[in-house]
């Protein structure tokens, strides 16, 4: 009896302590993740090509602990728009937008972003977000 007691156990706290493990590896830190994809972003200007769209999620998810406005300006380049706030400063890369679309391709009249906000006086991204807006 003692031994299933201990058997059943060890495998609930094998189950968990792995489950605890699959989701934080799952979350990669913003800088390395940003350095990786660096190249590819800043190619992707116009925001239509898909990259852009298809990396939204994981910059959504990522661990932005010492992320600051430099490393995002070095890695992700010029943004499309940069905006003030009562929060601070906002930092846009559009993932999608209407007026850049190739001739002969339709879509929704609108833009779609990601955005990064620098608290004012700070140098440190506080949030990552995104949005869209009809024009």
């Amino acid at each position: 009896m003692k031994a299933f007691l201990f058997t059943s156990i060890f495998w609930i706290s094998a189950t968990v302590a792995f489950g605890q493990n699959k989701s934080s590896a799952n979350v990669s830190d913003c800088v390395t993740l940003m350095k990786r994809i660096s190249e590819n972003w800043k190619q992707d200007s116009t925001g239509n090509n898909g990259f852009r769209r298809d990396n939204t999620n994981h910059l959504l998810s990522c661990k932005q602990q010492g992320l600051t406005k430099d490393i995002l300006l070095q890695n992700l380049g010029k943004p499309n728009q940069i905006r003030d706030t009562n929060k601070g400063k906002q930092v846009l890369y559009y993932y999608y937008d209407f007026r850049t679309l190739p001739k002969g391709k339709d879509g929704p009249l609108g833009y779609a972003y990601i955005v990064f906000t620098v608290p004012d006086g700070q140098e440190y991204v506080s949030n990552i977000d995104e949005g869209d807006a009809d024009l």
